[in-house]
């Protein structure tokens, strides 16, 4: 190979190849950097893709207009009878009860409201579940049924919660406790307390003292 009529050495051809190829791979580089449809779209499209806007969430209504549960109450004894066994439990003096369906009984002030205020509930129980049985089958009802559900307390007898009410959009805390036969992990009776924010420091009181309260009556005294 020759330049102007003189020839060129093998090694400076090699030497010139080699500069244009960096020349090549350098401008491969920097076409690449600088293309702006992936420098815009690349990492932007991710986040977009990843996080997408994030909707704001729906205010709950106003609680009901109606005074505070407070904690100690004065309690009196009721007894629940399901089939042929019985259940001795307290709740608070001059509450009334109000049938549920499945055999459950709510109580509450005879004045309060209907819907929105404080209540406790009882049932006796023929599940021949555990009690940690009960608390998780709850536990994936609640999680299969609620959008906005949060979970407060989760042990190994009792799951609390807040919810959102859907007929009034309401903001509920609701906790449950299962009681397990004599001599048995067996639940035999499940009660819960619901109400408002509120009402925490009374419900608490409440859930504490009703469920300490409730005995099987043995057979010999019915």
């Amino acid at each position: 190979m020759t330049s102007g009529g003189r020839p060129i050495s093998a090694r400076a051809v090699a030497a010139l190849v080699a500069l244009g190829l960096v020349g090549v791979a350098a401008g491969v580089g920097v076409g690449q950097l600088l293309r702006p449809s992936e420098v815009l779209a690349g990492p932007a499209s991710a986040v977009a893709a990843v996080g997408g806007p994030v909707e704001p969430e729906e205010p709950y209504a106003p609680d009901v207009d109606y005074p505070a549960l407070k904690p100690d109450l004065e309690y009196v004894r009721k007894v629940f009878v399901d089939g042929f066994v019985r259940w001795r439990y307290q709740v608070p003096k001059g509450w009334v009860a109000t049938p549920l369906a499945f055999g459950e009984l709510a109580w509450r002030p005879p004045d309060s409201p209907a819907v929105g205020g404080y209540r406790v509930r009882v049932k006796p129980l023929n599940t021949h579940q555990s009690v940690e049985e009960m608390v998780e089958a709850k536990l994936e009802a609640l999680q299969r049924g609620y959008d906005d559900l949060h979970i407060r307390v989760h042990t190994e007898d009792t799951l609390g919660f807040t919810y959102r009410e859907a007929s009034t959009s309401q903001k509920r805390y609701n906790t449950f406790r299962w009681i397990a036969l004599p001599a048995s992990d067996e639940a035999g009776f499940e009660m819960s307390v619901v109400g408002r924010e509120r009402d925490l420091p009374g419900l608490t009181d409440l859930l504490t003292t009703v469920s300490a309260s409730v005995e099987q009556v043995p057979p010999r005294q019915r």
